[in-house]
């Protein structure tokens, strides 16, 4: 399992990430903990900005929700508002013409955008797209929320699966001091 990346890391990363589908893409993997390959599928409708929801479309017809970063919420505004509400949030091409907005992007382009960023942070390690998945699931542990509501938001199904983010929380909350 790859490390956890700290939440100022994930900030110095998505600080040097310049292109602003990239920096959403990337950011909602980490405020989601969404897999890089759902967030390649969104579409407009998929999105429920008054509610922060996101309705992922999984395999095999397991569909879920999971949170929206309110942070986020004026990037992706500039995002739909281009859109239709069948069209992929993030099509490849990216002058937004009706023609392309049922073409993917390749996960290929955000790994690279997410490789160069972290190496201008000077964040050196074995560090991925999907580190930022993981670290979501250990600092929401980290922030009291239960395993269940984590496990339901990142689509496992099996309990088993959470165990190692646990203990990967529990090293985090090592770390903690009391305020006395």
């Amino acid at each position: 399992m790859n490390k956890i990346l700290s939440k100022e890391q994930i900030e110095k990363i998505l600080q040097n990430i310049h292109n602003l589908k990239y920096r959403t893409m990337i950011s909602l993997v980490y405020g989601s903990g969404m897999k890089l390959s759902e967030i390649l599928k969104l579409t407009v409708n998929d999105i429920d900005i008054e509610n922060l929801t996101i309705h992922i479309k999984g395999e095999n017809g397991k569909d879920r929700f999971s949170i929206f970063p309110k942070r986020l919420v004026n990037d992706l505004n500039s995002f739909i508002s281009k859109r239709k509400t069948n069209d992929l949030l993030f099509p490849a091409d990216s002058n937004y013409s009706l023609s392309n907005n049922k073409a993917k992007l390749t996960q290929q382009g955000v790994r690279a955008a997410f490789r160069k960023a972290r190496e201008q942070a000077g964040i050196a390690g074995e560090f991925s797209v999907n580190s930022l998945r993981k670290s979501f699931a250990v600092h929401m542990l980290e922030n009291g929320v239960s395993t269940n509501v984590v496990q339901e938001l990142l689509g496992f199904e099996n309990s088993d699966s959470m165990q190692l983010y646990q203990k990967l929380a529990k090293k985090g909350m090592r770390k903690l001091q009391s305020p006395f």
